[in-house]
């Protein structure tokens, strides 16, 4: 697998992912078939423009399994979105993406690096604790009859607070210090 930076003729790919992954990622948290359409070509043109050096392809035999988008802007840094095809997840190409990226905003020496993620996704919030993140906040919505917590565990309450996720996303922050050797990672 080669991680590369992302060129005009990637986009068609980059697109499919975009709406496949998400709508598949949704159907299973949500165990009901939902349908996200991609982001219009525009969207992404407009990503490659302000930051070409951080829009990154994760690519195989010519097939683009996964991307990356990366926006630094002096010392802050954010990254989305990150998608993998359907079918190559689970095989290190999202790893190896967000490695990749978070090379580039050392090269860019960004600071703090944030990105957002669905909280009941395992894996995406386990990849980014994985390389260096860490939760820095969320946004959750009154419920108006909560359950009684008498008799809950930490798991039952953890499922509940993310049942109430608004946005079903939390913000994460890399902080690191400059002096950090990016082998640690």
């Amino acid at each position: 697998m080669n991680i590369r930076p992302m060129t005009p003729a990637d986009l068609p790919q980059v697109e499919e992912i975009d709406g496949t992954a998400f709508s598949d990622l949704l159907t299973r948290l949500r165990n009901k078939p939902i349908h996200l359409p991609s982001h219009e070509r525009e969207y992404f043109e407009q990503w490659m423009k302000c930051d070409p050096d951080g829009a990154l392809v994760a690519e195989s035999d010519g097939r683009v399994n996964g991307f990356i988008f990366c926006h630094a802007r002096g010392r802050m840094g954010w990254i989305g979105p990150l998608a993998i095809r359907v079918g190559e997840q689970g095989r290190g190409v999202g790893k190896k993406l967000m490695l990749a990226g978070l090379d580039y905003f050392d090269k860019r020496k960004t600071a703090t690096v944030g990105l957002d993620t669905f909280p009941e996704n395992p894996v995406s919030v386990s990849l980014y604790l994985k390389t260096g993140f860490r939760i820095v906040g969320g946004l959750l919505r009154k419920v108006s009859q909560p359950r009684s917590r008498s008799r809950q565990t930490s798991d039952k309450l953890l499922e509940d607070a993310t049942e109430r996720a608004e946005f079903w996303r939390f913000s994460y922050g890399r902080f690191r210090n400059r002096n950090e050797s990016t082998s640690q990672r």
